[in-house]
């Protein structure tokens, strides 16, 4: 999907979920964003928010070449959510004005020297500490992590929502072999346009520690 269109449904995310109930329509979307290996895991869950945010996680997960917006917006129409529609096609965050063009945010700057650095776990112990806790799903999606892995570190840590950052980085350095710090950053730079929160001044003075070498 678009990142664009991706950007549009995470803005809008608790509101679509608050008023849809994708069990009516989540077979319409298997080859067009969901495969069918997605399905059981929704057919199985219970809380219907839950089943919802899944459901959506799974369309704007970054690399989902098969899922489309247009086809979202028409089975939306289809299945007469068109409260939903309205909102997502406002292109605004709910609440928000037309009244100022949105600023672009600023990438993150990574020297050239370190941007092949292999990151240990006490470098990505720190570079999570730059994350909002509460971002932490939205940080796992542009990952490329699914929401049953955040569901697995949350119930492992539900006390400490720190740790749950550092384990979120620790299983995408596990399931992602071999990345490196640009990588990395390069994957903060897109959770940051899609209203992930960092804290660019503290990363910054982290990278350039000589310990990130």
């Amino acid at each position: 999907m678009d990142r664009k269109d991706a950007a549009k449904i995470r803005h809008h995310m608790e509101y679509i979920i608050e008023n849809i109930d994708v069990s009516a329509f989540q077979r319409h979307l298997v080859g067009k964003g969901l495969k069918l290996e997605d399905v059981a895991p929704l057919d199985k869950e219970t809380v219907l928010r839950e089943k919802n945010r899944k459901c959506l996680e799974c369309l704007i997960k970054p690399g989902n070449e098969c899922a489309s917006y247009e086809v979202l917006i028409n089975i939306l129409n289809d299945f007469n959510y068109k409260e939903v529609v309205k909102k997502l096609e406002s292109g605004l965050p709910p609440g928000a004005t037309a009244e100022k063009a949105p600023t672009k945010p600023r990438r993150i700057l990574v020297p050239e020297h370190k941007r092949n650095i292999n990151l240990s776990q006490k470098h990505l112990k720190q570079l999570s500490e730059t994350v909002s806790p509460k971002d932490i799903r939205e940080l796992a999606t542009c990952l490329g992590l699914t929401a049953i892995d955040v569901d697995v570190i949350e119930s492992d840590d539900p006390c400490s929502i720190k740790a749950q950052m550092m384990k979120l980085l620790f299983l995408w350095k596990s399931k992602k072999k071999g990345k490196c710090l640009g990588e990395l950053m390069n994957l903060y730079d897109e959770a940051i346009e899609n209203g992930v929160y960092i804290d660019i001044e503290k990363l910054e003075k982290i990278i350039n520690w000589d310990i990130m070498e």
